[in-house]
């Protein structure tokens, strides 16, 4: 899902991600709005996310961000 439509979930982010959890469902956030392969492929964009967020992100550049999500 879209990064920019997470507001629009209810418990977002962390009571949805409690939820997605207990359904047993995997939950990728992407950058953006969505368009082809939008990932956090930097600082910025990891820094857009929400505060503690725990869910699963896409990237296409893991090693720009691995270190800094040590």
């Amino acid at each position: 899902m879209p990064l920019n439509y997470g507001n629009f979930l209810w418990g977002w982010p962390d009571r949805f991600l409690q939820h997605m959890e207990k359904v047993n469902t995997r939950f990728v956030l992407v950058n953006g709005t969505g368009g082809y392969s939008d990932g956090f492929d930097n600082i910025e964009d990891l820094e857009k996310l929400p505060d503690n967020y725990t869910g699963i992100i896409w990237t296409n550049r893991i090693d720009k961000i691995a270190s800094y999500l040590k």
